[in-house]
């Protein structure tokens, strides 16, 4: 009855109310046990004896089991407290090897499977229940040195070595470190360590000014590599006039700090960076990407930029930021005027650390349209804290820029206002075309507290499904009007009723005629003064010489046949 199974249900749940997180994982995976197999994995692979079998593997709790055939029992090859080493080698027809060091019989057991990922995958996981079992914190896997080297890593925080690194990104890889306060305290820095990227102002020639900042212009140009290729490129130069009196700025030469990080990062929708002109005043050198910033190809292209094409955007730059995160790197100014347009189906990320800047006061009152308060969040706003979940907050706002074709956030408020509204609880509306579901992502993304905002990694699985879902509705709208009967659009010549067809034109009856004049009838031949019948006198005597009854009068004639 659904009543009984509506209470059912009802204390079900009350079971669960009063269980912590971690209880209801547990909960959840031990009753998830009871119908799969969830403490165990299988691998397809190959035993290497004196000939190959190729069996299931299965590694869980239990050991290392084969299962030659889907109905026949395990059988244990090795149990993990009997493992003493673990190696992983590929070989020349592109498979792998994996070896397990055994202390019994048989001293080893080799493994072949179809790639080296899948060899690590089974290593790993071999050694992880070495380690849980064992109760050791030591590695059991011996990578030879040649693989160890093609292993594929995220890459380092740039730094001209590992102690610089510390010093000046102390605790970089802690969720809560501060990166951008402590590389803007390192204004004594030398300058030796970014030479390994500078280029020689000669082999650049400057065209015309694409824009102007408030640090300086950035140039259109034409840089001639070492080899002779001539490459279009763009120039961004610091200003003359850059004051030490700015205190967290420094001077100039800081100007080209965040162009040594640019130059270790790697990914698809990030600005490459080219080199670094060191002599003052500094050049930082970039490709050039002939779409110029999204603010204004969104603004140019609104007619033309369909929400599905504008959440790939945004999805394009959460996973250059999933990528800094991964690398423990805050950006810091995120907003479409430093999102570049590669093409049409493609942006980049860039102007990496370039945002420690704007913390000055005199930033803030130098140019209204660059106020970068209406984009950070409070803690950063309050405290000067800048981390990962300030970025997060910075994203949101860059997304909602996104989805207004690049209106600028709180364009209704004065810059000292916006903090009190945030405070409030107040954030920015939903712009009219963004999709509910990700207006609820930007929400979360705007929490006050930075540890209730959502990661990176999170943000990109969301919005790559909230893109195929657009993807697929504007295909069905496409589809719908497709099939829908075509509207008949009338030119206008025909939107007027077509004129009445000729008639032949009325005729008024004669004088001579005594009946109506609409009434139409046909007079016999002989009743016509024409008729030579009617002239003829033996058939017709005179009235006053004939002996013959008179002839009826004419209107009697006229009603006779008439009658007929």
């Amino acid at each position: 009855q659904p009543r009984q199974l509506r209470k059912m249900i009802q204390q079900t749940f009350q079971q669960y109310a009063l269980l912590r997180e971690e209880e209801c994982v547990l909960k959840f995976l031990h009753t998830l046990a009871t119908f799969a197999p969830i403490d165990q994995e299988s691998f397809r692979c190959q035993l290497v004896v004196r000939w190959n079998i190729t069996v299931d593997l299965v590694i869980g709790p239990r050991g290392i089991r084969q299962v030659t055939s889907k109905d026949a029992k395990p059988t244990c090859l090795a149990e993990f407290r009997d493992i003493k080493s673990i190696r992983c080698s590929g070989t020349e027809d592109g498979q792998a090897l994996l070896q397990l060091g055994l202390s019994g019989t048989p001293p080893s057991l080799a493994i072949k499977t179809s790639s080296l990922a899948e060899a690590e995958n089974m290593a790993d996981l071999i050694d992880g229940y070495c380690r849980l079992q064992g109760g050791s914190e030591t590695s059991l896997i011996v990578f030879p040195r040649k693989d160890r080297e093609k292993r594929i890593s995220l890459p380092q925080i740039p730094a001209p070595n590992l102690g610089e690194r510390h010093s000046t990104l102390s605790h970089s890889v802690s969720g809560d470190s501060e990166i951008y306060a402590e590389i803007l305290d390192e204004s004594s820095r030398p300058r030796s360590g970014i030479q390994h990227y500078g280029i020689s102002r000669d082999d650049v020639a400057l065209g015309r000014i694409l824009g102007e900042g408030f640090f300086g212009e950035v140039y259109e140009g034409i840089y001639t590599t070492p080899k002779g290729e001539r490459i279009n490129v763009a120039v961004k130069t610091c200003k003359k006039d850059c004051s030490p009196e700015w205190g967290i700025l420094g001077y100039c030469g800081n100007f080209a700090i965040p162009a040594v990080l640019m130059q270790k990062l790697e990914h698809p929708h990030i600005v490459k960076l080219i080199g670094i002109a060191e002599e003052e005043p500094t050049w930082i050198i970039m490709e050039l990407y002939p779409y110029g910033e999204l603010g204004r190809y969104l603004d140019a292209n609104r007619a033309a930029l369909a929400v599905p094409t504008l959440v790939l955007y945004a999805l394009q730059v959460s996973k250059a930021l999933a990528y800094l995160e991964a690398v423990s790197c805050v950006h810091r100014d995120i907003a479409v005027r430093n999102i570049l347009v590669a093409s049409p189906e493609c942006v980049k990320l860039g102007d990496f650390g370039l945002s420690r800047y704007i913390e000055d006061e005199e930033y803030y009152k130098a140019s209204v349209t660059r106020l970068p308060i209406k984009w950070m969040a409070p803690e950063s706003i309050n405290f000067r804290r800048f981390t990962t979940a300030s970025d997060v907050w910075m994203f949101a706002v860059c997304m909602w820029e996104i989805l207004s074709y690049g209106k600028q956030p709180f364009f209704w408020l004065e810059n000292k206002d916006v903090i009190g509204v945030l405070e409030k609880g107040d954030r920015l509306p939903k712009p009219d075309l963004c999709p509910p579901v990700l207006y609820t992502l930007m929400t979360r993304c705007w929490d006050y507290d930075p540890g209730e905002r959502p990661k990176f990694q999170e943000i990109v699985c969301s919005l790559s499904d909230i893109y195929l879902m657009e993807k697929e509705l504007a295909r069905e709208q496409e589809r719908n009007n497709r099939h829908r009967p075509p509207k008949i659009l009338e030119p206008p010549a025909f939107q007027e009723p077509p004129p009445k067809p000729s008639r032949p034109m009325y005729k008024p009856p004669s004088q001579n005629n005594l009946l109506a004049p609409k009434l139409q009838f046909q007079v016999p031949e002989g009743l016509c003064a024409s008729s030579p019948t009617l002239a003829s006198p033996a058939e017709f005597p005179s009235p006053a010489n004939s002996r013959r009854t008179p002839p009826p009068s004419r209107h009697n004639v006229f009603k006779r046949h008439s009658m007929r």
